[in-house]
């Protein structure tokens, strides 16, 4: 069963309200209640915070890896972590840059593909009218009044 960090919370909260672990981590319980609903991410400070109240792994608490208890990391090892959680959101912010760019860009080639599209249809359509109307001329033309 995947879970999210938000599951999680929730697990490690149960039996207490969420006033009371708001309350414990010095946050207003809407903050708590976004964390669990998954709407707001968890910064070092908090993860740090949670871990230490609930005496559990951070790996198991951010990413649901290893165990939820036993040997815990030392704070200081969570700075790798939030490092890279810092450059991931920054490659993902980058990613959505580029993936904006290349949309607008692919908007841009439709629109010249459909203008495109239009003048050769044009462009055939006066091509078919020549094509019938010239031979009509020259029968007309031919032809005794």
């Amino acid at each position: 069963m995947n879970t999210t960090v938000g599951d999680r919370l929730k697990i490690l909260r149960s039996g207490h309200t969420q006033a009371w672990l708001a309350e414990k981590l010095t946050i207003p319980p809407t903050t708590l209640s976004n964390y669990e609903n998954n709407k707001s991410e968890l910064n070092y400070g908090m993860i740090e915070a949670i871990t230490s109240i609930f005496h559990v792994n951070a790996d198991w608490l951010l990413f649901g890896t290893g165990p939820m208890r036993g040997e815990t990391a030392p704070a200081g090892d969570c700075s790798d972590m939030a490092a890279e959680i810092v450059a991931l959101k920054a490659e993902n912010a980058l990613l959505k840059e580029t993936l904006a760019a290349k949309t607008e860009a692919l908007s841009a080639y439709k629109e010249l593909l459909r203008v495109t599209r239009a003048n050769l249809d044009e462009q055939l359509d006066k091509s078919k009218a020549e094509t019938i109307d010239a031979p009509v001329s020259v029968l007309s033309a031919l032809s005794p009044r």
